[in-house]
């Protein structure tokens, strides 16, 4: 009964062994569905495994349901709580984990900023580019580390296309009169973006570029146009 499925849920927190954890969670997954009222009642928890635990279980149910429970737990004050949400959305990679992740990834922490951003590198379709350029253009990209803002450019340019191009070319034409650094970095990770999409018009875009009358420019609008091809034809122009 439900009486019994409720004293399951609260034995979380109190289970050490990772095997009989993973059983007990295995259970509570498939009796979940029918009784959301009951499996979710650990994502009100004290104990942050109890809560991390909870995702997990609501993350396995095939059930728009458990969004607004796994909605809390994106401010839970546990740096842990948070990671396994994120986890939990990446592998489920439906539009509205997607969004969900992306609030994330404008987290108080570095670490889950980071985290974060490593999951919407990973999942596809077309939503996730409007996703991904929302973040561009506010303060989380200027946040981000080298590695993770190239993620995202790489993202941006992977899933928008031609839709990308035109703001990657902004990035890369940019005058660098005070020979910023970041500058610099913005224009190489533009480049890398370039050569990882895939349409027409960003192959038109580096061949133009290639001509351009700025020696840097030109050497790695051709550097980008070899790795382009190479990834698409499979051989180096």
């Amino acid at each position: 009964g439900w009486e019994a499925l409720s004293g399951i849920t609260e034995l979380l927190g109190t289970i050490r062994n990772e095997k009989h954890h993973s059983t007990v969670c295995d259970y509570l997954a498939s009796f979940g569905q029918q009784n959301l009222h009951i499996v979710s009642r650990g994502m009100s928890d004290k104990n942050p495994t109890v809560v991390a635990s909870s995702i997990q279980i609501l993350g396995r149910l095939d059930d728009d349901r458990v969004y607004p429970y796994l909605d809390k737990a994106i401010t839970h004050e546990s740096p842990s709580v948070r990671s396994q949400l994120i986890e939990t959305l990446a592998a489920n990679g439906s539009e509205q984990s997607t969004e969900m992740i992306s609030r994330l990834a404008r987290d108080r922490n570095p670490d889950i900023r980071r985290e974060a951003i490593r999951a919407l590198s990973k999942i596809s379709g077309e939503f996730c580019f409007n996703i991904i350029a929302e973040l561009i253009n506010d303060d989380t990209f200027s946040k981000a580390d080298q590695d993770e803002q190239q993620l995202l450019l790489n993202s941006l340019s992977q899933r928008g296309g031609e839709h990308a191009v035109s703001y990657l070319r902004t990035l890369i034409l940019k005058y660098n009169f005070i020979q910023s650094r970041t500058f610099a970095f913005l224009r190489m990770a533009a480049f890398e973006a370039l050569s990882l999409n895939s349409s027409d018009k960003a192959e038109k875009t580096l061949v133009r570029m290639a001509g351009n009358w700025r020696p840097g420019i030109r050497r790695m609008a051709r550097d980008a146009m070899n790795r382009r091809r190479a990834i698409i034809y499979g051989a180096e122009e």
